[in-house]
């Protein structure tokens, strides 16, 4: 029934992307999958993947789809290849030589998966993969995520259903709230507008993160507040410079005290912006952004967003005349900073 009723597995295909996707089941169907894996007798985990790495790499796939609407365009690269390198290709060669004084060709994948994969899928990422001057796209591992679905929704899974954890997961989830997939870059933009929706969401999502882990929703919160303030302070001190630019010489006195009023406003909360966010965010010692888990590219990041922010500020003092230098180098601090989040 799992192969060769199509309404059945294509019912089959959209449960196991639910329950796959919903983090409070997942290790109920990761547990079961698991209990099923047959060792190959050779031992050669390439010609004969087990079901869970499968199902690993399936989950793979589905952070880097999920993740990619939010990620700067190389660090898309970096994650399509990690997953390649981790499942599907050699990785680059280390900086050492062979036992016979050559170069290495290269590391093995962790889980060497490709023979069992379509080549002419596989060719096809690795062809984009291999293409720099093209940027990766969001549906670059999406056949391959078909390939394994249609694998990974025949009998064992199916067999998930009458099984003890099944029983647990449905015990387990009684009484609690539907799993809903939203798409995080949607949410994340829909936040940015103010959709109250949204925002009630958000703060459910930030609430379940402070209580695992009261120092994962730093980077969520920063993000907001440079697309949500940041942006907007910025947005209007270049617009009064612009005007200031073209503006004319025959004023009234009346018109010439508002304008300095806008101006003197403007400022004051472009520069409460950026104090806001090197005291909350930036700051060493005590923003929250200042962790020692940093990877080595995110304390360079930060070092840099720190420096052009202090340079920028500097050069503003308490108003905006003659500053439009520095609102574009407050501009490029602005960029980094969400690099770095």
């Amino acid at each position: 029934a799992c192969q060769g009723d199509p309404m059945f597995s294509s019912v089959l295909r959209k449960v196991f992307t639910e329950r796959c996707s919903d983090s409070r089941s997942l290790p109920f169907v990761t547990t079961h999958i698991s209990s099923d894996d047959l060792i190959a007798e050779d031992g050669d985990s390439e010609q004969k993947p087990s079901e869970s790495i499968k199902l690993m790499m399936w989950l793979e796939i589905q952070c880097y789809f999920e993740l990619w609407g939010i990620t700067p365009v190389q660090r898309r690269r970096d994650h399509a290849i990690s997953i390649t390198h981790k499942f599907l290709l050699p990785g680059p060669p280390p900086m050492s030589t062979n036992e016979n004084g050559y170069p290495d060709n290269g590391t093995s994948p962790m889980f060497g998966v490709r023979s069992a994969m379509p080549e002419d899928i596989v060719s096809n990422i690795e062809a984009n993969i291999r293409d720099a001057e093209k940027p990766v796209p969001r549906t670059l591992f999406q056949e391959l995520q078909d390939h394994l679905e249609n694998s990974l929704c025949g009998a064992c899974f199916a067999s998930f259903f009458l099984s003890a954890e099944s029983a647990k997961m449905r015990a387990f989830l009684r009484n609690t709230a539907p799993f809903l997939s939203i798409p995080f870059d949607q949410l994340f933009e829909a936040l940015v507008q103010g959709d109250i929706n949204a925002i009630n969401y958000f703060h459910y999502i930030t609430l379940y993160l402070l209580s695992d882990d009261g120092r994962r929703g730093e980077g969520i919160s920063a993000s907001l507040f440079i697309r949500r303030y940041l942006d907007q302070n910025i947005e209007a001190a270049s617009a009064l410079l612009l005007r200031d630019d073209g503006g004319t010489s025959d004023q009234t006195g009346q018109s010439k005290n508002d304008d300095a009023e806008t101006k003197s406003q403007v400022c004051k909360s472009l520069m409460n912006a950026y104090e806001h966010l090197w005291e909350n965010f930036l700051a060493p010692g005590g923003g929250v952004l200042d962790q020692h888990g940093h990877s080595n590219e995110c304390q360079d990041v930060l070092k840099e967003a720190r420096e052009l922010l202090l340079s920028a500020v500097g050069h503003s003092s308490s108003n905006c005349e003659g500053n439009s230098g520095a609102i574009a180098v407050v501009k490029t601090e602005e960029d980094i900073c969400r690099a770095l989040i």
